[in-house]
């Protein structure tokens, strides 16, 4: 997937995105338009405890622990000079937040993430200088955290401007693309039946097609982690 620049830097951050979650753990509907956001500070919202559910993922035991390395494409070539022209700029980056109505299970969506970021190398990249040249740094693994916020301690007419307030951050926040990763969620509760999940991903990644494939692909594999089977998506491509 080529990313392609985007014209203008994205807008300021709303909630836009929705989607439900049906009483029986039921997957996001496919096609709904993320280290981790910091912790509230400075405002009523010190109060809300910042977590994080009990599955994360570091890669499939014994796999392979080859790193590749390839050049970089041109259009990421173009996008790590724009990045090391401008260091900390939000410009390029595809944030997403996400309305999840009914009873959730964390540790399938932590799965989930898991998955689909073991399933696309993509999201294992990173950008080292090599010779001075940009070069595609491929791990075999990568750890997956999905950081969990608690609103549920805020006074209910506070937890939306904290929620929105979280999301600009997060959507304001640059990536390293040395270090990745270069996409991020983040799990925000904001009643025992509804959540929100802040998704952030670079462009030099993928672009706004890639992140409603990834959309789709999640509401699949949650649906199926939900019920103990094993993931529905045929093998990609080579």
């Amino acid at each position: 997937m080529e990313p392609q620049a985007p014209q203008q830097p994205p807008p300021d951050p709303g909630l836009a995105g929705t989607a439900a979650l049906g009483a029986g753990a039921s997957a996001p509907h496919a096609g709904m338009g993320l280290p981790g956001t910091a912790h509230p500070e400075g405002s009523a919202a010190a109060a809300a405890a910042a977590r994080e559910p009990p599955a994360a993922a570091d890669g499939p035991a014994g796999a392979d622990d080859s790193v590749f390395i390839f050049p970089a494409s041109y259009a990421q070539r173009r996008l790590w000079f724009l990045d090391r022209l401008q260091p900390g700029s939000p410009a390029y980056n595809l944030f997403n937040a996400v309305r999840l109505a009914g009873r959730l299970r964390p540790a399938m969506l932590a799965a989930t993430l898991a998955a689909i970021v073991e399933r696309h190398e993509t999201l294992r990249t990173t950008f080292a200088t090599l010779d001075g040249e940009p070069v595609q740094v491929i791990a075999p693994r990568a750890a997956v955290r999905l950081p969990w916020v608690d609103l549920t301690a805020l006074p209910l007419p506070a937890r939306e401007p904290e929620l929105t307030r979280l999301a600009r951050v997060e959507a304001l926040s640059p990536f390293d693309l040395a270090r990745g990763p270069l996409l991020r969620c983040t799990l925000v509760g904001v009643a025992p039946d509804e959540h929100a999940v802040l998704w952030n991903l670079h462009h030099i990644a993928g672009d706004g097609w890639s992140m409603g494939v990834l959309m789709r692909e999640v509401g699949a594999l949650y649906g199926a982690f939900c019920r103990g089977e094993p993931s529905p998506l045929p093998p990609l491509e080579l």
